[in-house]
């Protein structure tokens, strides 16, 4: 087979029996910015630098709204910018919905917003999914900017290009692989966030320096508590070290496969038993506090497999509790709970279950079988560690019992 170069985001090439064939290129671009300033502030190019004279639909999260409603609004007439709308909305997963992105369009359309206008949503990571699948089905496709206001948003969310909404039973069933023209974080936001939502950007925090870095994990342990009780302002450099250094391992996992055309993937570690455990809990239960679950639970099978010591399950377990996550035995599933998520995953990851857990902190390893007996012993084996009548010794005994008994 013969390879062209590549011509005009066209390549062509001829095989073996002399057919010519041809594929479009597209390179995907797009930018996480960091402002110096609080992104509202007039003397912040950021936001102004990234709209240019394009015409704006602002949609917001209603909470972040009466937080920081008057500040965009002062910011858009000092620099000129050409808002056409402004679309409040109230903002939970229960809400997340195709209804509400048909909304946004609606909203959209009444207001004239041309092909070439921008959506920028400024919210946590459930706004920002909706308003991204609102942008990539408007006009077949607009400009869409993103300032995340949480934690995970700003560690999760504003790094990747998937936009999606929950429907059928089903948590993100429906989206796009989206790219934004840039996410603008500004670490200022989570100065008003709740520690509750704090925590749970931390444990996506987690995530990545469990599959990645060994010694990010180390700080966010020496530091965490610190960080969460200043609202990620002391101590400022190891603050602003230790939130970059996850957004860029995110980046960097995610840029060579920004469309999952490969399907086993590091970075859904957390995210097996996760969406289950959400959909379960009616949503009750928080996204960054299923993955804290899921992370555990993932980590106990691999200490059933006898991969992974039992003080690293502790040693994890201690840190999200350090870190506010409340960890009952109500938020543990039931066996059949979990298997029905593996299903679901394998679904989700073209037949194979890419189950990801840990031998250590940034030694990641793929599980493709799960067994009833594994998941029962995980599940009991986490239930004892986090069952205050337990103390640490009898968890201990319990593990080795079980593992062998498997």
């Amino acid at each position: 087979m013969t390879d062209n170069p590549v011509r005009r985001n066209a390549r062509t090439w001829s095989d073996a029996s002399g057919v010519l064939h041809m594929r479009a290129v597209r390179e995907v671009r797009y930018s996480v910015h960091h402002t110096s300033k609080p992104v509202f502030d007039s003397s912040e190019d950021a936001l102004a630098d990234v709209l240019g004279e394009e015409p704006v639909l602002l949609i917001a999260d209603a909470t972040v709204a009466q937080l920081y409603g008057k500040l965009w609004r002062a910011y858009t007439e000092q620099r000129t910018l050409r808002v056409l709308g402004e679309l409040i909305l109230p903002v939970s997963e229960s809400l997340k919905t195709w209804g509400q992105v048909d909304g946004m369009c609606s909203y959209a359309a009444r207001c004239g917003l041309p092909r070439n206008g921008l959506i920028v949503a400024v919210g946590g990571g459930v706004l920002l999914d909706a308003a991204g699948l609102a942008a990539a089905v408007f006009r077949r496709g607009i400009g869409y900017v993103r300032i995340p206001t949480t934690l995970v948003g700003m560690v999760d969310v504003a790094v990747g290009i998937k936009q999606a909404v929950n429907a059928h039973g089903k948590k993100n069933l429906m989206g796009a692989f989206y790219a934004p023209v840039a996410s603008i974080n500004d670490r200022a936001f989570l100065q008003t966030l709740p520690a509750r939502e704090l925590s749970c950007g931390m444990a996506e925090m987690i995530k990545m320096a469990l599959i990645r870095d060994a010694s990010l994990f180390d700080a966010i342990e020496k530091h965490g508590r610190e960080l969460l009780f200043s609202h990620f302002s002391s101590p400022p450099q190891i603050a602003r070290d230790i939130l970059f250094r996850a957004e860029l391992l995110m980046m960097e996992e995610l840029a060579p496969n920004l469309f999952e055309e490969q399907h086993a993937r590091l970075v859904d570690f957390g995210h097996t038993f996760s969406p289950s455990i959400e959909i379960g809990s009616s949503y009750q239960i928080s996204h960054g506090h299923a993955v804290a679950i899921d992370m555990l639970l993932s980590i106990a099978i691999a200490v059933a497999r006898g991969v992974t010591p039992v003080d690293l399950l502790t040693r994890v377990l201690a840190l999200l509790r350090k870190l506010g996550l409340e960890l009952s035995s109500q938020c543990v599933p039931d066996t059949a709970t979990l298997l029905g998520a593996v299903e679901e995953a394998k679904r989700h990851r073209g037949g194979c279950l890419n189950l990801i857990t840990i031998e250590r902190p940034g030694c990641p390893l793929f599980l493709q079988e799960l067994s009833r007996a594994e998941a029962e012993w995980a599940r009991k084996s986490l239930l004892s560690l986090i069952t205050p009548q337990r103390v640490s010794a009898a968890c201990s005994g319990f593990i080795e019992d079980g593992r062998s008994a498997l």
